[in-house]
């Protein structure tokens, strides 16, 4: 214990907030994850499947209203007007918060015709552009932090937020017969009082409220991304909003359940793909393709490892999370699942065309692919039901994953560089990975074969587990 304090002791300021910013995350995310057992099990199917379609519907309209001016766009800001920070906050603000009343506008002249499509009653839609017109402030405030490397207010402020958002909301279902509303309502409601004081914050110390300059700057980044930010929402949300609207909410509530444990990898592979890609960028800086070939190709051996294990305990973390409602949503996590391993394998083939900055491509790989499922959803949800989603968000992914690859070896042939990824070794991973997805279904009935093949993989890991550290060691740069 003494050995770990002093080497925290010694770590700079930037290693200590990045470690911190990891585990607030985790915290969130976690938090929120061991709160869903809780509310499937004092919530009907039909009651969760509301506040599934209204995150997801949320998702979707605030990449409208908020610019998502907190990405990248305020960390430039930051980088070029360090010293007008105010300024920038109250422009950005103001910007947003104009956004959301003209479209708060736009759907009062529409009512009936957003809410048919959206299928949520007028009250909630309130709610929604509330959150919606406050929450960005937060955001910005929490950019502000990580850029300043201020971690220990932040995952402070972000670590009561979650606790407090969960606690509400578990007395506010308790207490009310109208769940859905209570649930919604109780997040809403703590996103937007956080939101709003440092949106009454950002106007106090402000000498004005807006900026042309700030806002050109704003529009001038944002809108060309909007395409990608909104078809990236839109392959993540489409299907439960199809599925909602085709086949009912009890359903989309089954199928959120199963996406949301499906996606709890992605703290892993984030965490993963977090240290990767600056480990790729320099040694595309300095060259070094064949230590990028050879660090990349045990890094998706690693990621498929922690993807099959989810994908093997899928009825059992169904049954935790869930309740016997869900366990139908049992056939769905091992594709959804499965998307986790190749949306890390757009991370590999899209760090090259960041690192060239050809964010367009990104855009383009983004709209095709979200449209696809889209259409996909259409056909199959009506002709096999909703479990069907599951399998169109992998295939949409995998084809999500093929147009980073032709890009990249186009952006790769421009710049002259030979191949920095081996695509066989990738390919055929990829393809074991399929093939074990449907024998791992298959063995569902069987626990006692899959629990082998756990503690296989489990000594397998321990048996190279110098060879484990060595790799990551050597990707945080520590050897």
């Amino acid at each position: 214990m003494k050995k770990i304090v002093d080497n925290y002791k010694r770590m700079a300021v930037p290693a200590k907030a990045a470690m911190w910013f990891a585990v607030s995350n985790i915290l969130q995310k976690g938090i929120s994850l061991i709160s869903t057992p809780i509310f499937t099990r004092i919530m009907s199917t039909s009651q969760y499947g509301t506040y599934t379609l209204y995150q997801s519907w949320l998702s979707i309209i605030a990449v409208f209203t908020t610019l998502n001016l907190y990405s990248g766009v305020l960390n430039n800001g930051l980088t070029q007007h360090e010293d007008d920070k105010k300024e920038l906050f109250i422009s950005f603000q103001s910007l947003a918060s104009l956004m959301t009343v003209v479209l708060f506008g736009v759907y009062l002249f529409h009512v009936q015709w957003f809410n048919s499509i959206i299928e949520l009653p007028f009250a909630l839609v309130v709610v929604m552009f509330i959150q919606m017109f406050f929450e960005p402030s937060f955001l910005y405030w929490s950019v502000e932090q990580r850029y300043d490397f201020k971690y220990k207010t932040l995952v402070l402020i972000t670590f009561l937020y979650s606790f407090i958002s969960v606690l509400v909301g578990v007395i506010s279902v308790l207490l009310f017969s109208h769940k859905e509303y209570a649930r919604i309502l109780s997040f809403s409601g703590i996103t937007a009082i956080i939101g709003a004081f440092f949106y009454f914050k950002n106007c106090y110390y402000a000498k004005k409220i807006w900026s042309v300059k700030y806002w050109k700057f704003a529009l001038r980044f944002s809108l060309p991304l909007i395409p990608h930010y909104l078809a990236s929402s839109v392959l993540n949300q489409a299907d439960r909003i199809m599925i909602s609207k085709m086949v009912g909410k009890d359903e989309a509530a089954i199928y959120g359940i199963a996406y949301t444990l499906s996606m709890m990898m992605t703290l892993i592979t984030n965490a993963i793909g977090n240290t990767y890609i600056p480990y790729v960028y320099k040694a595309i800086k300095k060259s070094e393709w064949d230590k990028i070939i050879k660090i990349t190709n045990i890094i998706i051996i690693i990621v498929g490892g922690i993807v099959l294990c989810s994908i093997l305990f899928g009825p059992e973390l169904l049954l935790l999370f869930g309740s016997s409602n869900y366990y139908e949503a049992r056939w769905i996590i091992p594709p959804v699942a499965l998307s986790v391993f190749f949306s890390f394998l757009y991370t590999v083939y899209g760090s090259i065309e960041f690192y060239f900055e050809k964010t367009k491509l990104v855009m383009i790989a983004s709209i095709v692919t979200a449209v696809i499922n889209i259409g996909l959803n259409y056909i199959f949800i009506g002709l096999f039901g909703y479990l069907a989603a599951g399998y169109t968000t992998l295939i949409s992914y995998i084809l999500f994953v093929c147009f980073h690859f032709l890009f990249s070896k186009k952006i790769m042939k421009q710049n002259k560089i030979t191949n920095i990824f081996d695509n066989r070794q990738i390919f055929l991973v990829s393809i074991i990975m399929i093939g074990c997805m449907f024998i791992f279904v298959c063995l569902y009935s069987f626990a006692m074969i899959r629990y082998a093949i756990l503690l296989f993989l489990l000594f397998l890991a321990f048996y190279r587990r110098k060879k484990l550290n060595k790799i990551f060691s050597m990707i945080k740069g520590n050897k």
